[in-house]
């Protein structure tokens, strides 16, 4: 499997994480992802919108991707995770990734990407947290 660095990261408590990257240090509140496996998995539109509505200047991203080790290796499978200056945060994992990594890795296509006004928007409007259509069509 290609391997992918994930970012260092430290924190004072779950709402003042900060990861450390090439460009500088990202603030981010982590306090609403939880902290057990469990409770994230299938969950990731979901926590992927929440944890943007506590990150705003995160983009969230719906996307399709195409694992390649775990119990979706080799097939397409539907994911939402957020993206800000050059970093990924994926909710399942709850973990920080170099964007371009994560992207190749994953095999990112069919991208969707919403800004948090656009996401609070379809959120009311759906009534769900996703995954939506392409913001632009």
């Amino acid at each position: 499997m290609p391997k992918i660095q994930r970012l260092r990261a430290f924190a004072q408590g779950r709402d003042d994480v900060h990861v450390i990257t090439d460009r500088g240090v990202v603030s981010v509140n982590l306090e609403r992802i939880p902290t057990r496996l469990d409770r994230r998995n299938k969950r990731c539109y979901q926590l992927a919108g929440v944890f943007q509505q506590d990150n705003p200047s995160w983009v969230l991203v719906h996307a399709d991707t195409l694992p390649p080790t775990g119990p979706y290796a080799g097939t397409t499978f539907d994911h939402a995770f957020a993206e800000c200056d050059g970093v990924v945060f994926d909710p399942v994992f709850a973990e920080f990734f170099p964007a371009q990594e994560f992207y190749a890795v994953y095999g990112v296509a069919n991208i969707r990407r919403f800004d948090h006004d656009t996401a609070v928007h379809l959120l009311l409007e759906e009534n769900h947290w996703g995954p939506w259509g392409d913001p632009h069509a």
